[in-house]
């Protein structure tokens, strides 16, 4: 490949991620083989995106671009001089991305109707009391390299040691006692920010935003829902478990639900001529996840555990038995 990889994409060395995304792809599109472009030149823009596009190997390659050349490096003068080793410092890397990670719990009322949710975010940040060290660019180390000659061979090592102007801090200390920080250099602070949830939001939903103060640090938010007693997922349907005693179950009533809208559903079976039994279905539609599914409300039977019944009970009880058996034909 002539030139340099940022040659290769026509970019100068300084171009962000985006610019160079931008590039790429526009050039993609016209040099693609399909559409008439150079093959071999399609090649080269790819092996060229594929590195810096990546942090680690866009900083790896820099260090190797800003190498002193070794035909430049050595000359007789140099170790006639007594010179024994040389060493550099490359361009500061790439800002590596941190996370913060939150989690935010919804009711199921706040997810179905939708909602603002304020979300604190506590973050480190450096105290104004220190500075970002100039000479490590606030990573802590600094690449060096060393040469010597070696018989006939003249020899490069590249190695990492920490920054001897910080010493490691990553801050160059401006006061030396400060009260704000305790003379920790960090300050926590509390960061506020909104999430906006659209109504009928029950999928767990992972929202990614940038710090409003920190270009290297992204904020991750988890939503999770907190279903309702008796509710469940079904599909795109919302499915509610409504227990009733043994006696609704043969005369009927009138049921009421409470649903997430903050409505009531009531759904009345003293009209409808079937017994309910377990496992019984009602549907009532556009009260679901989504617009145009539906609330399952399913019905389970409960029986007494026992017979607790005195003369006179037993006696009406008797009656309505024998009453139930001329209109309900046993399966």
């Amino acid at each position: 490949m002539n030139g340099t990889l940022y040659d290769a994409l026509g970019v100068h060395h300084d171009a962000s991620f985006d610019e160079i995304k931008k590039v790429y792809r526009k050039m993609a599109v016209e040099h693609h083989p399909d559409k008439g472009g150079d093959e071999a030149k399609f090649k080269q823009i790819g092996e060229a995106y594929s590195t810096l596009s990546n942090p680690q190997k866009r900083h790896e390659y820099d260090m190797e671009l800003n190498a002193p050349r070794f035909d430049q490096m050595f000359n007789e003068d140099v170790f006639a001089n007594g010179f024994m080793g040389s060493f550099f410092r490359p361009n500061k890397p790439p800002q590596q991305k941190t996370q913060i990670v939150k989690t935010v719990q919804l009711s199921m009322k706040e997810a179905y109707t939708g909602c603002k949710k304020i979300v604190e975010v506590e973050c480190s940040n450096v105290c104004d009391c220190s500075v970002e060290c100039k000479e490590c660019h606030g990573v802590g180390t600094v690449n060096k390299m060393k040469v010597a000659q070696m018989g006939q061979n003249r020899i490069m090592q590249t190695f990492t040691e920490t920054c001897g102007m910080c010493k490691g801090a990553k801050v160059n200390v401006t006061n030396n006692d400060c009260s704000a920080c305790n003379n920790t250099r960090k300050q926590n602070k509390t960061v506020r920010v909104t999430l906006n949830i659209p109504e009928r939001s029950f999928s767990d939903i992972k929202s990614v935003m940038k710090h409003p103060t920190r270009s290297n640090l992204d904020i991750i938010i988890n939503v999770k829902i907190n279903f309702m007693s008796g509710y469940s997922r079904q599909n795109n349907d919302l499915l509610y478990t409504k227990e009733i005693a043994l006696v609704d179950a043969i005369l009927g009533n009138v049921f009421s639900i409470p649903h997430p809208s903050g409505e009531e559903i009531v759904i009345d079976y003293t009209e409808k001529s079937d017994v309910i039994k377990t496992g019984t279905i009602v549907s009532v539609h556009n009260k679901g996840l989504r617009q145009n599914s539906d609330l399952l409300v399913r019905f389970v039977v409960l029986f007494p555990e026992k017979r607790a019944l005195n003369a006179s009970m037993q006696d009406t009880f008797l009656s309505v038995r024998e009453n139930l058996n001329k209109i309900i034909t046993p399966l």
